[in-house]
């Protein structure tokens, strides 16, 4: 059959197969870039480099690559993977890399009754590599909620986008290229009332540190499966106080839509609310959709805190460290939970010594809560008391 190529990755695709009668005009793209899938560390993929033949290998974090590696790591889309079946790695692009999937390479080399070294390597390789995705694919069904992974939010259609009005101008700081530390720091115009700086109107231009938002500059994390409390987010590096962590995504919708999801997950058994309020009738609901954000737990001693900032005339959510994060630790903020529902509470389990016993409200007893089951997440959070801005 005929094969389309898609433009973003190596991705090739039969037309009979993706449901086309004729080619599309213009660049295909595939459903996978379409969709906004990128590579990811630990992802396991094919990967391509120089004049070696595609090859099974795990994109690897660059806390755990090769030091005399460091160097391609400020190379604009440029990423480390480690080949399966040897300890090689190498630097490889977005477009030399494919998912790896379990059937892949099924065939017996084409029908040789011999292998060279080489094919037997490159066999071994591939089994290693459906044990390691086997593996993966273990621990992300393992009580792992079902959501759709998005980069930034999505509003639904009823929902108008959060911006500041129309007659306030984004401001310019007076930053500049010459600067010691461009737009990094509390000198900063626009990092003083919360507003990144506009890519195209910043007169430290590529230099501007202060564009965290745009350029989702997180700070590295992993989910995790916690004792009691179920998935949690941990860093993978230390991170200092003030530094950005994550921006909070998910579906924006409005009050009465809140109120009618809310009414759903009342009646059932294992409650999970993932709702933050980011301006007048207009709530963040990462339940369905969202980043690992929606991961992390709940502490009375929360290491982050949220911030509403402008972004491009466009309000958002982001979680900083609002004090120094160990490698290691579980990323937390506090959710200041409200009951919206009725006067029922969620117990607290996060076993901070200054626990109140429940999220969101006090209770009038000392020592660390042991009741009910809290093992779900509970967020419905005001933005008055919860978002500094």
């Amino acid at each position: 059959g005929t094969l389309i190529c898609c433009e973003s990755c190596p991705c090739a695709v039969h037309l009979e197969c993706y449901g086309l009668q004729t080619p599309p005009e213009g660049h295909f793209i595939c459903l996978g870039c379409e969709n906004g899938r990128k590579p990811m560390y630990g992802d396991i993929v094919w990967a391509k480099y120089g004049s070696h033949r595609w090859w099974p290998a795990e994109i690897i974090h660059p806390l755990r690559i090769p030091v005399n590696l460091d160097k391609f790591l400020g190379e604009p889309g440029v990423f480390i993977v480690r080949f399966y079946g040897s300890l090689d790695y190498a630097p490889v692009s977005r477009r030399c890399v494919y998912p790896f999937q379990s059937e892949d390479d099924d065939e017996d080399n084409g029908g040789k009754s011999k292998k060279s070294e080489k094919d037997k390597k490159y066999m071994s390789a591939v089994l290693e590599a459906r044990r390691a995705l086997l593996d993966q694919q273990l621990v992300q069904l393992r009580d792992l909620p079902s959501y759709i992974p998005i980069e930034s939010n999505r509003y639904a259609s009823n929902v108008s986008k959060a911006m500041c009005r129309k007659d306030t101008e984004q401001s310019v700081c007076s930053c500049s290229k010459k600067s010691k530390n461009p737009c990094g720091d509390e000198e900063c115009d626009n990092r003083q009332m919360f507003i990144e700086c506009h890519p195209k109107r910043c007169l430290a231009e590529h230099l501007c540190r202060n564009q965290r938002f745009l350029k989702k500059q997180y700070a590295p994390a992993v989910k995790f499966m916690t004792i009691d409390r179920g998935f949690g987010l941990r860093a993978l590096a230390s991170i200092r106080k003030g530094d950005f962590v994550i921006e909070y995504v998910g579906e924006i919708i409005n009050k009465e839509e809140c109120k009618k999801r809310l009414d759903t997950i009342d009646a059932e058994p294992d409650r999970a609310f993932y709702y933050l309020e980011l301006a007048p009738d207009k709530i963040i609901d990462a339940g369905p959709m969202g980043n690992n954000s929606r991961f992390m737990n709940h502490s009375c001693d929360a290491n982050c805190r949220t911030e509403r900032w402008l972004v491009n005339n466009e309000y958002r959510i982001g979680l900083f460290a609002c004090r120094e994060i160990l490698a290691g630790e579980e990323l937390t903020f506090h959710y200041n939970l409200v009951p919206v529902n009725g006067d029922s509470v969620t117990p607290c389990k996060c076993g901070s010594d200054n626990c109140t016993g429940v999220i969101g409200r006090i209770v009038p007893k000392n020592g660390r809560n042991t009741a009910g089951n809290a093992n779900k997440k509970q967020k419905v959070v005001s933005e008055k008391e919860n978002v500094r801005h």
